[in-house]
């Protein structure tokens, strides 16, 4: 098959032609609104005001305190621009991320136009999603792929900084968006003991830089404040139609808060008890790291009582592993393999309608899908493909 090679400078020119389109023609005015909310959240840092306010209502910030900082640099310039540059940002992120993705899966290999393309294709009305929301998921992504990059080339070439340098870019990802917690338990079971003390580090400084605004005893009342927020919106969001975590699976079919969640813990611990197993499988294959990193990212948005549907564009570098092996898989399995990926791009409010989309999403349609998926790379583990 042909190779397909972008130049760095044409993808560039290419996101910042789409970012400056939509700036001029309005795209962006009424869409963004998740970025507004942050852009928002930077502006009152700037003047030590709280972050976290009920009359916010569901547009209330919901990250941690530091994240607010990532905004700042954006405050110097009208919401418009500031809006267009973060497309633009978003848009570099994602082709950073598919770009160290292949690195990962096929090392210096050329890649085929199919394995860089049609992956985004897959997984592009989630990507496009959290462009039109101006989320921030693709950089926590990108994020954790540097750092999963930097472990595998540390276990390859012998230089521990390297592993440190992974630990920070974890750190940072944590620090954004306490989901990738869930990476934690994985690098002591993997002794990586160098990135988690530097991302435990980077991550504890992260919570006193608020103090810089706030004061010490200040910055430890916004902290309890995002604790609170969290506390008191999670459960009413758990039974909400694009919630695609098991806890919000569980709230929608039992209904019972106490059982959901006594039911969402177990399904979460069996996925955990099965990525043990997996990781113990495969300690002695090359490069094993890489198919643990990607199902650890499917896995994320479905143990997150947080996880919205787009946020499982971060099953992207999985659907891209999947991809390049398709083959490994015996006749059966391609068949379902290919079902499951064609599953993600066809799953449309607009094709099914409101009642029939409602209904899927209610019964965990898009969390089976990823589950799936998730079976697809722990058998490509047992039959130790990668």
């Amino acid at each position: 098959m042909k190779t397909l090679s972008v130049p760095w400078w044409m993808a560039v020119g290419l996101a910042l032609l789409l970012s400056l389109g939509s700036l001029a023609l309005g795209i962006l005015e009424n869409r963004m609104i998740d970025f507004e909310v942050n852009d928002r959240a930077a502006r009152r840092i700037l003047l030590g005001e709280t972050l976290y306010r009920d009359e916010d209502g569901h547009f209330q910030f919901k990250y941690p305190p530091a994240a607010a900082f990532l905004y700042l640099p954006l405050t110097l310039i009208p919401p418009a621009k500031a809006k267009a540059a973060w497309l633009f940002l978003s848009l570099l992120a994602i082709g950073f991320s598919v770009h160290i993705a292949l690195r990962l899966v096929i090392g210096e290999d050329d890649a085929t136009w199919a394995l860089r393309i049609l992956p985004v294709v897959i997984m592009g009305k989630y990507l496009l999603r959290e462009l039109e929301l101006g989320q921030i998921n693709v950089f926590i992504l990108l994020f954790m792929l540097v750092s999963a990059r930097l472990l595998d080339r540390a276990d390859s070439s012998g230089r521990p900084r390297l592993e440190t340098v992974a630990g920070c870019f974890w750190g940072l990802a944590t620090a954004l968006k306490p989901y990738t917690l869930i990476f934690l338990p994985y690098l002591v079971l993997r002794g990586k003991f160098r990135a988690l003390a530097a991302g435990t580090a980077f991550l504890a400084a992260s919570l006193l830089l608020p103090g810089l605004y706030y004061g010490f005893s200040g910055n430890l009342s916004v902290i309890r404040e995002w604790i609170r927020s969290l506390t008191v919106s999670t459960p009413h969001l758990l039974t909400s139609q694009d919630n695609i975590s098991v806890f919000a699976c569980a709230a929608k079919h039992i209904g019972n808060p106490g059982s959901a969640l006594a039911l969402g813990l177990g399904v979460a611990g069996g996925l955990a008890l099965g990525f043990l197993l997996l990781v113990v499988s495969g300690r002695r294959l090359v490069k094993s790291l890489v198919l643990e990193i990607f199902l650890l990212l499917l896995l994320t948005p479905l143990v997150s009582p947080l996880g919205w549907d787009y946020t499982l564009l971060a099953g992207l570098p999985a659907v891209i592993l999947l991809f390049r092996n398709f083959n490994r898989f015996p006749k059966a399995g391609r068949i379902a393999l290919a079902i499951g990926l064609a599953l993600i791009p066809l799953f449309l409010f607009d094709l099914f309608g409101r009642e029939l989309y409602g209904a899927l999403m209610r019964l965990g349609l898009p969390t089976a899908n990823a589950l799936a998926l998730a079976g697809c790379l722990a058998y490509l583990r047992r039959h130790k493909a990668c």
